[in-house]
């Protein structure tokens, strides 16, 4: 209920939330056309102002080489003289690399004199998905970050504006000048515009987010009489939940000590001839079965609620299992059944609450001694299972289960249609006491062929502690 209070704010009448949709996809779609139109727009200033560039850098270097003759060019005087005049212009125009090439396409300038004297096509090697912009004599402009620039990541660190300038005139000496900007400022720009839209985009949105509110919240008051009904009738729930499991546990008590009475005062009888004992006996064994069914609803009820005390320890398993067995093969349903016990190796231990695991191996053999006809096989036993856990197994002969009822026996109340006998209290007792002890339970049966509980617990403490 806590958890419906908290969700009932976003209880949405249907027509105002397709209305809110319709307005997040339209302010969607309206900020995605701006965005595109916003980055045509900076990339045009980035054309205009790097074909500018370009071409300022290539009337300067065409001066300068117009003192020397082209066989000079690559030399160590021209190559310094051309350096002194891109560093000079470099910073002001902001330009971080650049490539000059001759009439014969030879690379006669680059920031990096090794490579000074080479055919362009080596230049361009590594990026072969940026040859195709450069066919023609069209100036080309792109927005190019680090990871594309070939050789040039190991000099440029950010984003650049790469301007690729072929010079018309048949008349200069140059034929290309590249051009590498940094885009930091247009990048910045188109930030900034982006930003003035989106706020102006976020405060409309605010603005209608805000009438939506108005009528949502008019529309949650006319929930709340409703909520407030459905919360009064949780509450009157919960109290008859209590109130019925406080029952149940005054009437187990109640019942097992009145039964705890009736049993004392049969072992004080004094049987006289074989008919009273026999009635003595079954009286007995009605009376025990009264009581486990009475053990199984009041720890049931405590499992469910995390209400039961579980003490696990190292538990021996041979002594157990022994003990269980002398308990239980001298039982009515017991008798003509081949009933045997196993533990190996004799010092398996499990770390579980004793007790717990005492009850559950006894509801278990209770169900294997009922539904195993006479001559049948019932056997329990133990052994190491994988990766640090031990494994315990409760076989019959008997019908076997259902595949369609695998799950839903260790369901509280619930019995195998067609099978008499039973309260559907037993299993569901063992699963919830097998898990409370940090273990699981499962069926492996067939129909006709067996039933197989297999009980799997650890074999050390939570903690590592080892259990034996």
């Amino acid at each position: 209920m806590e958890d419906l209070r908290a969700r009932r704010f976003r209880i949405f009448p249907t027509l105002l939330l397709w209305e809110l949709v319709t307005l997040l996809v339209g302010i969607a779609v309206v900020l995605a056309v701006l965005q595109v139109s916003v980055r045509s727009l900076v990339l045009r200033e980035m054309r205009n102002e790097g074909l500018a560039v370009a071409r300022m850098l290539a009337s300067i270097f065409e001066t300068t080489l117009d003192h020397y003759p082209p066989e000079k060019w690559t030399s160590l005087e021209v190559q310094t003289q051309l350096m002194h005049d891109y560093q000079e212009h470099a910073q002001a125009l902001g330009i971080v690399w650049a490539h000059i090439y001759d009439r014969e396409l030879r690379l006669i300038f680059s920031p990096d004199p090794s490579r000074v004297g080479m055919k362009r096509e080596e230049i361009e090697v590594g990026r072969p998905e940026l040859e195709n912009h450069y066919e023609g004599s069209e100036v080309q402009v792109f927005l190019v970050y680090p990871e594309d620039l070939g050789y040039l990541q190991a000099y440029i660190s950010g984003p650049v504006v790469e301007v690729y300038y072929p010079i018309p005139d048949p008349a200069m000496n140059l034929t290309i000048v590249e051009v590498y900007m940094d885009a930091s400022p247009f990048l910045r720009q188109m930030r900034q515009i982006s930003l003035t839209i989106g706020g102006t985009l976020v405060a409309a949105a605010g603005l209608l987010a805000a009438v939506t509110y108005v009528l949502t919240r008019r529309a949650d008051r006319l929930l709340e009489h409703q909520f407030q009904a459905l919360e009064e009738a949780y509450s009157k729930l919960k109290e008859l939940q209590e109130a019925r499991n406080q029952m149940t546990r005054m009437l187990s008590h109640d019942l097992r000590n009145y039964l705890a009475i009736i049993m004392n005062g049969l072992e004080a009888l004094c049987p006289t001839d074989a008919d009273i004992h026999d009635v003595r006996a079954d009286m007995r064994v009605a009376l025990e079965h009264s009581l486990m069914l009475l053990q199984n609803l009041q720890d049931l009820e405590r499992l469910r609620e995390a209400q039961m005390p579980v003490r696990p320890e190292a538990v021996r398993l041979s002594p157990l299992i022994q003990e269980v067995y002398r308990g239980l093969r001298f039982w009515d349903e017991a008798q003509g059944k081949d009933f045997s016990a196993q533990v190996q190796p004799d010092t398996l231990t499990a770390w579980a609450d004793a007790e717990l695991l005492r009850r559950v191996l006894i509801n278990l053999l209770h169900n294997a001694f009922r539904y195993t006809p006479e001559g049948g096989r019932v056997r329990v036993q133990a052994q190491p299972g994988p990766d640090g856990w031990v494994e315990i197994q409760v076989q019959d002969s008997g019908p076997g289960i259902p595949e369609d009822y695998r799950e839903r026996i260790f369901q509280p109340f619930f019995r195998v249609p067609g099978r008499s006998g039973g309260s559907g209290l037993g299993l569901a007792f063992c699963k919830l006491a097998v898990e409370a002890m940090g273990g699981r339970i499962w069926v492996e049966s067939g129909e006709a062929q067996g039933t197989t509980f297999v009980i799997r617990l650890p074999k050390e403490a939570p903690n590592g502690t080892p259990s034996a």
